[in-house]
């Protein structure tokens, strides 16, 4: 019976998840497998991808998945410690700077 609840709180969970990136304008994220969100959203919809520093070893799958959405794509290089993107003051004011930009 418990696991039959947490089925149906996941469905939920999902459906929900579903309808929000439906009605989404952005997507702000590091590169990663959450970024094919990007094919439930909305046309015109504005992509900001946070990726590695150094764009010869960065893998731009998201932003041809994007191209081809016709989607606003903008890429942020940062620095990746291994594990994670390091989010500086710097990073953060260039993804504001993104959201405030007219699309």
């Amino acid at each position: 019976t418990s696991t039959l609840i947490i089925v149906l709180i996941n469905r939920n969970i999902k459906s929900l998840f579903n309808k929000l990136m439906k009605n989404a304008n952005f997507l702000i994220t590091s590169h990663g497998a959450n970024m094919v969100n990007m094919l439930v959203m909305k046309d015109k919809s504005k992509i900001i991808e946070v990726n590695m520093e150094d764009t010869q070893q960065a893998t731009l799958c998201y932003w041809n998945l994007a191209s081809i959405l016709d989607f606003d794509y903008n890429y942020i290089p940062a620095k990746f410690d291994g594990d994670h993107f390091l989010m500086t003051d710097e990073i953060l004011k260039l993804i504001d700077k993104q959201i405030n930009v007219e699309f």
